[in-house]
């Protein structure tokens, strides 16, 4: 339906946006989960968030609850029996894209990243229990050895190294926290999504920002961009 450049129409005029026919571009689809569509009209640009319906009251109260706090997008409305959700769209450049670019000096240092990470902490959110990347670790090993059966000894090391680990300080955290989450406009760090925000912690939230980073890193400029995330493990662990 949001895809639909007149039932579109129809929701944007309830918002108060009249300014011609809008255009909608999918931007992520999970099927049967979610969905992102980005929309424009000659003098707006905002994006919808299309959930499970039931899920439109818990994305809308950690909306209410952060953005008091931390920067993230202006909600503009929903309507629960769409299970739609629509997001004023924030200026900048992905931090990804400064990585993949080499841009170095627009990466985000690690104070500011910690101090995006210690808004989120200093909120309280109604949301669904979520299993962290260690509950998740020993069936993703299960997962890769089956795919590469040659690192399964590898992998149950590190599962049972994982298992030995001091338990952290449960806070509440964004739970997807990386790279393409980031924007940086003048200078600032801005969060662009937080439907996963919820009790977590801070050494979860770290280890996917590092892991993504990871990912993304290819040989050239973005090495070295990535090669400063990876150092930031340490400074966490000594300072935080």
């Amino acid at each position: 339906m949001v895809l639909d450049a007149g039932a579109l129409t129809g929701m944007l005029a309830v918002l108060g946006i009249h300014d011609g026919v809008p255009v909608a571009t999918l931007r992520a689809h999970r099927p049967g989960r979610r969905a992102v569509v980005e929309v424009r009209t000659p003098h707006h640009r905002l994006f919808v968030k299309v959930v499970r319906p039931k899920r439109v009251a818990e994305l809308q109260g950690i909306h209410a609850a952060l953005a008091p706090h931390v920067p993230i997008p202006r909600s503009l409305g929903w309507q629960p029996d769409l299970g739609v959700v629509f997001l004023d769209a924030l200026p900048g450049i992905p931090l990804a894209a400064a990585l993949v670019g080499g841009q170095v000096a627009l990466v985000a240092g690690p104070d500011e990243l910690i101090a995006l990470l210690d808004l989120i902490a200093g909120c309280t959110v109604e949301a669904r229990p979520r299993p962290g990347p260690l509950e998740r670790a020993g069936d993703h090993a299960a997962t890769l050895g089956l795919v590469v059966p040659e690192a399964a000894a590898d992998l149950a090391e590190i599962v049972a190294a994982l298992g030995a680990a001091p338990a952290e300080e449960s806070i509440t955290a964004h739970r997807d926290f990386h790279a393409s989450q980031l924007l940086i406009h003048d200078g600032r760090l801005r969060l662009v999504d937080v439907d996963t925000v919820g009790t977590g912690t801070r050494a979860d939230d770290l280890a996917m920002l590092l892991a993504q980073a990871a990912c993304l890193a290819r040989p050239g400029p973005s090495q070295e961009a990535v090669e400063v995330y990876a150092a930031w493990i340490e400074y966490t662990r000594k300072d935080n």
